[in-house]
């Protein structure tokens, strides 16, 4: 199994971790520690609409298009952990329909070295999710992102064909 699939869901709890504390943390890994950087910004804990939410906050944005549409979220951050690249903008959690949050989040998760393995890259606006399928194409210039590939059709997911996009980290 790829690397970034070993690790994404323990990341994922780290990152929500520091990213909720403001901490830096560091994990022992073959090669000694590798430290885990603080968010510029620790998210808001807030509630919305009566429910609990994290507000992520920092200057990265995301500009997506996909299905006839251009999806523009900010107000976030990237960090580098663990020898990958994360970009988490938006909120996560508020009011739901029919199971997935009504707040705007794009998650984008990979592997500098071997960006098209193993990413996962999702957003979620109106309660409606569009995740990437696995032939994913990742390119990072200096604190821009840019990505292509055609969304999954899977359980849970919206929308069909090619998407295109760009994160911005600073």
């Amino acid at each position: 199994m790829h690397r970034i699939a070993v690790i994404a869901s323990a990341l994922g709890l780290l990152v929500a971790v520091c990213a909720t504390t403001g901490a830096v943390a560091g994990t022992a890994g073959a090669r000694g520690v590798t430290t885990v950087a603080a968010a510029p910004c620790p998210p808001k804990k807030t509630t919305i609409g009566g429910n609990p939410a994290f507000v992520f906050c920092g200057p990265a944005a995301a500009t997506v298009n996909a299905v006839g549409r251009t999806f523009r979220i900010k107000g976030g951050n990237c960090l580098k952990q663990l020898g990958l690249r994360n970009a988490q903008i938006g909120t996560i959690g508020g009011p739901s329909r029919n199971g997935l949050q009504t707040s705007s989040l794009f998650y984008l998760l990979f592997d500098p070295a071997n960006a098209s393995k193993g990413s996962i890259l999702y957003w979620i606006v109106d309660a409606k999710r569009y995740r990437a399928a696995k032939a994913l194409r990742i390119t990072q210039a200096g604190n821009r992102i840019t990505f292509s590939g055609t969304l999954d059709r899977g359980a849970g997911a919206t929308g069909s064909g090619p998407f295109s996009g760009t994160v911005t980290c600073s």
